[in-house]
């Protein structure tokens, strides 16, 4: 903190944490040789969910009330990819033009690649590649607790769907979580112990509401 607000000052710095800590929109790119930005807007409308336009990235949408993207046939059939828009401004950056060659050497899974392509065709090629060591590498925790979150509040937001689990508010995850290394036996009895007792602690939680009995 005090590194940042040296860097930023205190009122940037404020709202360089307070975005931070706002839950990023799913952002889609349309695929321009299947649709285009107000067909794929008007079907995803049908759809229940909203979709608006970013507002420096032509051709990205952010997405609200999506549920499970998987079942969607404009994502099955390829109409539109999940992108952020930042990756897409690339392309535009780099002013890729017809005939070129690209290379992308950090390409997971080619997305830039795909956007490159689209601007530059006919008669170019784009390559992506991944480097080995970053695709062999093990899962993160980082990476474990967002899949789990990601997999988690997709199946959720199907069961509140279906009227079998309550609704949330925004958030059904908090954005952040703390990890710590267990250095000795001492210290993995005293996260066992938080494990186990913070669940009976549930009811003195400020956000504890005594469960309705209605039938």
């Amino acid at each position: 903190m005090e590194r940042l607000t040296a860097l930023l000052g205190d009122a940037e710095a404020e709202q360089f944490l307070r975005i931070d800590n706002e839950a990023s929109p799913i952002t889609a790119q349309v695929n321009p040789l299947k649709t285009d930005g107000e067909a794929l807007v008007r079907e995803l409308s049908g759809e229940g969910i909203e979709a608006r336009a970013h507002v420096w990235v032509p051709g990205c949408y952010e997405l609200s009330g999506t549920g499970d993207l998987t079942t969607l046939a404009a994502f099955y059939q390829g109409r539109f990819t999940v992108q952020d828009a930042a990756a897409k401004l690339v392309t535009y950056a780099a002013g890729f033009e017809k005939g070129q060659d690209v290379l992308d050497v950090c390409a997971a899974p080619g997305g830039r690649v795909c956007r490159g392509a689209f601007y530059m065709r006919p008669r170019s090629r784009a390559c992506g590649r991944r480097a080995r060591a970053d695709m062999e590498s093990a899962p993160t925790i980082i990476s474990i607790v967002q899949a789990f979150k990601r997999y988690s509040t997709v199946e959720y937001i199907r069961l509140v769907k279906r009227g079998q689990a309550a609704p949330f508010d925004k958030h059904l995850w908090q954005r952040s979580f703390h990890d710590h290394v267990i250095r000795n036996e001492a210290d993995y009895r005293m996260i066992a112990e938080y494990i186990q007792s913070t669940p009976r602690l549930w009811h003195k939680d400020c956000f504890y509401e005594e469960p309705s009995h209605e039938p």
